[in-house]
């Protein structure tokens, strides 16, 4: 064997080495906000392409510094690492036994997004139109045609056939009366114009045979029953805002089961927004007391968006079960509408809407199809709802802790120089705290003053 010979086998026994280049992906800048606190309905997000959970989203308790500690905690100002790319290696030419083999990374496959926003079939949409349309009085032009004194006695009748059994039927007995006279009246006239039916014999007996059988003691007694119906019909419309607001206290008796129990279901809901860590010590006796005073900073943000929270959630609890009727004059009730169908709308463009073989529809349509056709289709329930909040009310939180531990880092790096500065400096004496005078002891004249009560003790059942 050459010695050419060898060295190509050599090369072609050692493997290439493949080298993976590590691209330093750019991080996005954080937008910052003016707000020191962020409110419920101001957290958006957009979740394209994201596979997370939205009625669950993930709970980051244990990312969370307490502010008051962070100066101990802050780490050191970390050093950039750069990597040189390596160049990879030219292929060896293989030989024409050995198939060709090359390695390439393979692409992720970005989803593709279905924006799927069902609307309610038109058959439906048909039935709702037509409901809507006025109904059309079929004897208005007969109505019209009568004479005043006519008119009188078919109403009457009318009443009488709806209201009275045994007078059933008596307005199309009149109806068909009133059409044969005139008919026939044309007819006679037609045949004689100067023709007189005041003293016309024939023209008497087609009235005495053709009328129906309603005397004028059957007409003062409809008419009694008429005059009785309306005085009742007013007592009732003067009654009528005492007897609802009983039925809205007997409807209210009846639901304060279930509102108590989604109520109570929504405050332990909200309460398990708070991060671990002060949960823990809220829940210790006294505890509010003590985590407003050793870290006033995080109380005052869970406070504050735990309050909302609350708020919003009952709120919904009260809507949803009919405790409280929608009042779109509530800015309260439309701020909560408006926050549903934002949430809605970006959820069917976020293009992941389909679960378990089924399509979301936006509660105000899913509702409104019968049951028979439901089956295609989902929609949030109450309780989803309930989810959503907290969920937000949870990022709100954790973004207000992260803001305002970024700020504490940035004051704190400012006065470092300050109190290097300071250190050279002589040092001077110390002032004295002015003496306070004792404050006077509550009586009647001078009563103690009662701190508010602040949403986390509402939240927490207190």
């Amino acid at each position: 064997m050459s010695e050419e010979t060898q060295e190509t086998v050599e090369q072609e026994a050692q493997p290439t080495e493949e080298v993976a280049v590590e691209q330093p992906q750019e991080q996005p800048q954080e937008e910052k906000k003016n707000d020191l606190f962020s409110s419920l309905f101001d957290i958006a997000e957009e979740e394209e392409d994201s596979g997370e959970d939205l009625l669950n989203p993930p709970i980051k308790a244990d990312d969370i510094v307490s502010l008051s500690d962070a100066v101990d905690r802050l780490p050191d100002e970390p050093q950039e690492e750069v990597e040189e790319a390596t160049e990879e290696p030219e292929e060896v030419a293989k030989t024409k036994e050995e198939p060709e083999e090359v390695s390439k990374a393979e692409p992720k496959k970005k989803k593709v997004k279905q924006v799927i926003d069902p609307d309610l079939p038109d058959d439906l949409k048909s039935n709702a139109l037509v409901e809507q349309e006025p109904q059309v009085d079929p004897d208005k032009d007969f109505y019209e045609g009568l004479l005043p004194e006519e008119q009188e006695v078919y109403d009457l009748a009318k009443y009488a056939s709806a209201k009275m059994p045994e007078y059933k039927g008596a307005d199309q007995q009149f109806k068909k009366y009133f059409t044969d006279t005139r008919q026939y009246i044309e007819k006679r006239l037609k045949e004689d114009p100067h023709l007189n039916l005041a003293d016309d014999d024939e023209y008497k007996a087609f009235i005495a045979r053709s009328r129906p059988k309603f005397t004028g003691a059957d007409a003062r007694k409809v008419e009694q029953e008429m005059l009785l119906e309306k005085a009742e019909e007013r007592a009732r419309q003067k009654l009528k805002p005492e007897i609802e607001r009983v039925r809205r206290e007997q409807e209210k008796i009846n639901l304060a089961p279930k509102v108590a129990q989604k109520k109570a279901l929504a405050q332990e809901t909200v309460k398990n927004i708070i991060p671990k860590e002060f949960r823990e010590i809220i829940e210790q006796e006294n505890g509010i007391e003590t985590f407003a005073k050793t870290k006033p900073i995080e109380y005052a943000a869970i406070d504050a968006v735990t309050g909302q929270a609350l708020m919003s959630a009952n709120l919904l609890v009260d809507i949803t079960t009919g405790n409280v009727p929608y009042d779109s004059s509530n800015q309260d009730h439309v701020a909560l509408l408006d926050w549903v169908n934002k949430e809605q709308e970006n959820f069917i463009q976020s293009g992941q809407t389909q679960k378990d073989g089924k399509i979301f529809m936006r509660r105000e349509r899913y509702y409104q199809l019968p049951e028979s056709k439901r089956a295609e289709y989902y929609t949030w329930s109450d309780d989803d709802l309930l989810g959503i909040i907290a969920g937000r009310s949870q990022e709100a939180i954790n973004l207000t802790l992260q803001r305002q531990q970024e700020m504490l880092k940035a004051y704190i790096g400012q006065q470092q120089p300050q109190q290097q500065q300071v250190a050279q400096a002589p040092a001077q004496p110390r002032p004295q705290a002015p003496k306070v005078p004792s404050s006077p002891r509550p009586s009647p004249d001078n009563p103690k003053k009662v701190e508010a009560k602040h949403a986390l003790f509402s939240t927490l059942g207190m």
